[in-house]
């Protein structure tokens, strides 16, 4: 994100308003107008296509907010919109234009996503009803997540590597100042030389100055050279920094779906586990209603057992009784005819 900068909608020196969004590649700019941006820097310029709802608007307040080295939510607030001109008397017209109110475009993010080098494009627009949805919360609430766990490693828990490269860039930096204090004195020598040979005719004195010159020019460009190869070298060393960080945050996901597998085995065992208690608890109910149903034909049984005894003693009994009353009823038949016999 280093050297890019965001402009939504934009005025030029005719009044008249840009609906465009636009993406500046570069550093160390300064516009005192935004026609001197399109004069000097259309070769650094790219337009990115956003929905009228975001370009259509002026005089708001954008502020871009860096989620992670490859996504920048850009938020815009308030402004005014319907551009129009108004005759203010005398022949003279003047722009006008009406404050937005409605809360649904008061507050909008444009989600911007780096894809390849100098190349972005938009993820999402989120309106008012956007931002109020759960499925923002969960995302608003993931990227943070995400944004706090790189500020770390950026900031509080940096390693030897982001050390030396802090420390290289901090050298080239005052290298850079050192640059820029010599620059300015050999500037204002030469400015200095320029005026001394105005007004100095000696032919030697002109050439010392103009060899003094041409010497502290030969310098500058060198310390030139010497810089821009030092950018070109910090560049590489940024570029290889960003590969670093994407290796770990590929690492970070790797160990969560890593993670998500082993809590997803752990609640399938659970619910196994689960599963096997509740059939032995089906098991156990089951066993002991057999057990009772078993406990209760036994009974049964030692009760026909002792019936089927009680049965068998009364039918002895009665065989008993019955044979008893056979032998009465032949003796009293052979009593009589014994009568008889001696009567005869």
């Amino acid at each position: 994100m280093l050297g890019q900068f965001f402009v939504v909608s934009l005025e030029k020196e005719d009044e008249m308003f840009i609906h465009n969004v636009f993406l500046l590649f570069g550093s160390g700019c300064a516009w005192p107008r935004v026609s001197q941006c399109f004069a000097g820097f259309k070769e650094v310029l790219r337009n990115i296509p956003l929905p009228e709802s975001v370009t259509g608007r002026y005089f708001h307040s954008l502020t871009a907010v860096t989620m992670s080295p490859h996504c920048v939510w850009l938020v815009i607030v308030g402004g005014r919109d319907e551009f129009k001109w108004e005759d203010v008397g005398g022949g003279v017209e003047e722009p006008t234009s009406t404050l937005i109110t409605d809360t649904n475009r008061l507050t909008m993010i444009i989600e911007l996503v780096y894809i390849e080098a100098g190349e972005w494009i938009v993820q999402s627009v989120l309106d008012g009803n956007d931002l109020t949805s759960k499925k923002y919360q969960e995302k608003y609430s993931s990227y943070s997540k995400t944004r706090t766990w790189w500020m770390d490693q950026l900031i509080e828990y940096p390693t030897e590597k982001e050390m030396k490269l802090q420390r290289y860039i901090q050298s080239l930096h005052q290298e850079l100042q050192v640059a820029h204090q010599n620059k300015v004195s050999l500037q204002e020598a030469l400015t200095e030389a320029n005026k001394q040979a105005k007004v100095d005719d000696s032919e030697t004195v002109k050439s010392e100055k103009l060899e003094e010159m041409l010497k502290a020019q030969a310098q500058l460009q060198e310390e030139k050279q010497i810089i821009t190869e030092d950018n070109e070298k910090l560049k590489a060393k940024v570029d290889d920094y960003e590969v670093y960080i994407t290796e770990i945050e590929e690492e970070k996901k790797q160990i969560e779906e890593e993670k998500k597998l082993v809590e997803e085995g752990k609640r399938k065992v659970e619910k196994e586990k689960e599963q096997v208690e509740e059939e032995k608890r089906e098991l156990e109910e089951q066993y002991l209603k057999e057990k009772q149903i078993t406990k209760e034909l036994k009974s049964k049984v030692a009760n026909n057992e002792l019936y089927t005894a009680k049965l068998m003693k009364e039918r002895e009994q009665w065989s008993q009784i019955k044979e008893t009353s056979t032998i009465g009823l032949q003796f009293n038949y052979l009593i009589p005819s014994m009568g008889k016999s001696i009567i005869d």
